[in-house]
């Protein structure tokens, strides 16, 4: 930090010393009245701003000169604490203070700090909460390597979020995709608007913001009947693999995701209702009832693992996937997603079971999320239609 003076002529012939704080070129600050009043230009030498004196000629030099001074020690006490605390320093936020703001504005990333603490307090789930720290690590590093960290709410722009975006999909060492992009800017812009909202800001920097994506719709992947009779005759001998086999067509049998399986508890998630046996959860991602009646295939299968799914990392998960498909000479990508795929397929399809029933059963939203994501798996509408014209 730097604190020079600078000396603007009056109306009145005489001259009076401004002061500015400064962080470099790039944070200059903007120069305040110091009170300091000269009558002639030339009692004042200053060298680069920063060395300042006052000539003996000009009246009351020694108390003007102490004057100043004591107002570059302030200056850099403000700065110090600041320091010591951890606190965002610019030049504004100290002169604010010294002016008598002793609450400085906030800066974006003090903000989006706090609003990620607050999500982090909150009942959810683990991923969830790595999800909300690596939103904040992102951001913090987009503001470190450009070097705008302290840069207080008012000044952060529509500009900087559209740059966040870009740095998102093109800086990071494992560039994110356009959505996951858009999520994390969205992100900041949600913790603005929650702030102005509370009134510690005046107003939401982003508002108006747009970021708009192409989709593009690629089809979905999911197993046949044909396929996935392949994987349920198989049984392995190694027996990792068939831990994984009896896991994934449990997840072809139920719609279960990869989270869903791994804290499955036949004790706690499997109920009786009506002479009926229903496995009965919360989805983590909405906290939407789910509940899938356990049929004859469904009971086999726990029978079989003892009621017991033996889950890896969804890394190995995947990876063990895959050597069940070139065993069982599949050719489609196997992951832990094409289960929860191919039972919505089997249920609309195979079974006629209507899309509302099963966007239930899969702890959707609201069906507009199975026929806006599925939809195009429905082919069993397009038959019952058409069969006239066969």
């Amino acid at each position: 930090m730097n604190v020079g003076f600078l000396i603007k002529e009056l109306r009145t012939d005489r001259f009076s010393i401004y002061c500015r704080v400064s962080f470099g070129a790039k944070d200059k600050g903007v120069p305040f009245a110091t009170g300091v009043i000269l009558d002639k230009k030339e009692h004042w030498e200053n060298k680069r701003g920063y060395n300042f004196t006052i000539l003996s000629k000009e009246r009351n030099a020694r108390i003007k000169t102490d004057t100043l001074l004591l107002l570059k020690s302030e200056l850099e006490e403000i700065y110090l604490n600041l320091k010591k605390l951890k606190r965002a320093t610019n030049s504004k936020i100290i002169t604010d203070i010294y002016r008598g703001n002793e609450e400085p504005e906030l800066t974006t990333i003090q903000i989006v700090d706090e609003f990620v603490e607050r999500q982090l307090l909150r009942d959810i789930e683990p991923a969830t909460k790595t999800g909300y720290k690596r939103y904040r690590t992102d951001f913090n590093t987009f503001c470190r390597e450009n070097d705008i960290s302290h840069l207080p709410t008012s000044e952060f722009t529509i500009t900087h979020g559209k740059n966040y975006f870009d740095f998102l999909r093109t800086k990071l060492n494992k560039p994110n995709s356009e959505a996951v992009a858009k999520k994390k800017v969205a992100m900041v812009e949600k913790s603005l608007k929650e702030a102005a909202r509370d009134k510690r800001i005046e107003s939401n920097p982003l508002e108006g913001l747009e970021i708009k994506i192409i989709r593009k719709k690629t089809p979905h992947v999911f197993l046949s009947q044909a396929e996935l009779a392949r994987i349920e005759r198989k049984t392995f001998k190694i027996e990792r693999l068939e831990k994984i086999r009896i896991a994934f067509i449990f997840s072809c049998y139920t719609g279960f995701h990869f989270n869903q399986m791994k804290i499955f508890d036949a004790e706690k998630h499997i109920f009786e209702e009506n002479g009926i046996q229903f496995i009965s959860t919360n989805r983590d991602k909405n906290n939407n009832y789910i509940g899938v009646p356990i049929f004859k295939r469904t009971r086999k299968l726990l029978e079989s693992c003892n009621y017991k799914l033996s889950i890896p990392s969804n890394a190995h998960y995947n990876g063990y996937l895959r050597e069940i498909a070139d065993i069982c000479k599949i050719t489609k990508y196997l992951t832990s997603k094409i289960g929860r795929k191919t039972f919505i397929d089997m249920q609309m399809n195979r079974y006629g079971v209507p899309k509302p029933i099963v966007s239930r059963m899969v702890a959707h939203s609201s069906v507009r999320t199975t026929e806006k994501y599925y939809g195009d798996l429905d082919r069993t509408s397009i038959f019952r239609e058409t069969q006239s014209q066969l």
